[in-house]
């Protein structure tokens, strides 16, 4: 979601959303996670976050209108969990994964390194839930 173009949008402090509108495959998963890092580098150095602003904790990757993965893309998938945390300190969360995504994501074996909490049928449900920890402090060191 960006939030220019849903002004009325409410940020979550510690968790940024993001969708991704295209198919994960080899050719654009570098694109992908470019943005990722980009978006989240981008509020880490707001004014905010350097004035005491809870900084990015969970980033949640809307994967709605994702329709297929390939094997290339499973495999930057379950690197790409472990990066994000070793390099920005920051957790992946998947939320509204369609049923054919889902299954590519257990058979690749995605959902042990992000962990079960880590997967959500709702991004709603995953904000409010992960706002909820951040709040009575509690943030996930698992990976």
């Amino acid at each position: 979601m960006h939030v220019k173009l849903f002004p009325d949008t409410q940020q979550t402090p510690g968790v940024l959303v993001m969708r991704v509108d295209a198919p994960f495959f080899f050719a654009n998963v570098e694109s992908i996670r470019d943005g990722i890092v980009r978006r989240v580098e981008e509020a880490q150095a707001t004014p905010e976050a350097e004035s005491g602003a809870a900084p990015v904790r969970y980033v949640v990757l809307d994967m709605g209108a994702v329709t297929d993965v390939d094997a290339t893309s499973i495999h930057w998938l379950t690197e790409f969990v472990y990066d994000l945390k070793s390099d920005l300190g920051v957790q992946l969360v998947l939320s509204n994964l369609t049923r054919p995504v889902l299954r590519a994501i257990k058979n690749g074996n995605v959902h042990r390194r992000l962990g079960p909490d880590h997967i959500f049928v709702d991004t709603n449900d995953a904000v409010v839930t992960l706002s909820t920890g951040l709040k009575q402090g509690r943030v996930d060191k698992a990976l």
